[in-house]
């Protein structure tokens, strides 16, 4: 696929990050830190990220390492990887393997499992348009359904902490605080969201 095939954004950024609100981990993909969106990622990916960057040469084999293994034994390669529709917090994904005659064939994966294979191989990961839209439509849901612990737990921040948030959240937190009067909190969102501008 080539960049900037239509209908399709190519992710220039990753970063695995806590959940603001929710006990897990994400995998945050981003184009040029403007298009954000945060996929939940299974603990196995995770120590799969952590171990590639840190450990690239590590002896023991997880299962990210034994699929590229398999896909190699059949004189394939994983060409790309593709995020291209949600259901609510699943995300469906699918990888690209091309194999020695250049026969090109998808394989359906679970999005975390895709993602750590893409950094593992590494190939590029491409999201959809559409993912991203419905992904900006259900975070602000979210927010809506949580604006209450939302706003306590902003309260609790100190103003260094909105500053690693991404541009996309900052603005929800803004209108959160603006919506319930806590116009401090706001004014510290702000200058956050100024340094991101």
């Amino acid at each position: 696929m080539e960049e900037g095939k239509k209908g399709y954004l190519k992710m220039t950024s990753y970063e695995i990050l806590q959940h603001e609100f929710v006990d897990m981990r994400v995998i945050q993909l981003s184009v040029n830190n403007q298009n954000v969106i945060c996929i939940p990622i299974e603990m196995l990916a995770v120590h799969t990220f952590f171990r590639s960057i840190f450990k690239p040469n590590h002896p023991e084999k997880l299962v990210h390492d034994v699929i590229l293994n398999i896909i190699s034994e059949f004189d394939s390669k994983v060409m790309e990887v593709l995020i291209y529709d949600m259901e609510g917090e699943l995300y469906h994904a699918k990888m690209l393997l091309r194999d020695a005659d250049g026969r090109e064939h998808y394989i359906e994966l679970e999005s975390s499992d895709a993602l750590a294979v893409a950094l593992k191989a590494p190939c590029n990961v491409y999201v959809s348009e559409e993912v991203f839209r419905q992904y900006a439509e259900s975070r602000v849901r979210w927010y809506d359904a949580y604006a209450p612990d939302i706003i306590e737990r902003l309260s609790e921040m100190s103003p260094e902490s909105f500053e690693t948030y991404n541009e996309y959240d900052l603005k929800l937190f803004l209108r959160k605080a603006i919506e319930v009067d806590e116009f401090e909190i706001a004014a510290f969102i702000q200058k956050a969201l100024n340094k991101k501008i």
